[in-house]
């Protein structure tokens, strides 16, 4: 940030130019680590909205107690719940919406 707000235009574009980090690949074991870290948190991040919406569109009821089994959930036990949720139209272990 430092560096791009103090140059001008012209060499903004040739800096971001030589910059360009399409089909980069991480030559450290620690940026690789933290990559990996961080879409693996993303995919449970989504995995998270994915549960809370199929329950809205389903009309689950979304309590205080979901959330946080959802919150503590790990990806494959997201995917499971997500799966059981769409085939059972119900949360997951109970007769009841």
């Amino acid at each position: 940030d430092v560096v791009m707000a103090s140059i001008d235009a012209i060499a903004r574009v040739a800096l971001e130019a030589t910059m360009k980090t399409e089909g980069w690949v991480w030559q450290s074991e620690m940026a690789r680590h933290w990559v990996g870290v961080g879409r693996e948190e993303g995919r449970e991040e989504g995995e998270r909205r994915a549960v809370r919406t199929l329950c809205e569109a389903l009309g689950i009821e979304w309590t205080e107690a979901r959330e946080a089994e959802v919150g503590r959930a790990t990806l494959a036990q997201l995917d499971t719940m997500l799966g059981a949720i769409a085939r059972d139209r119900r949360w997951p272990g109970t007769g009841l919406p």
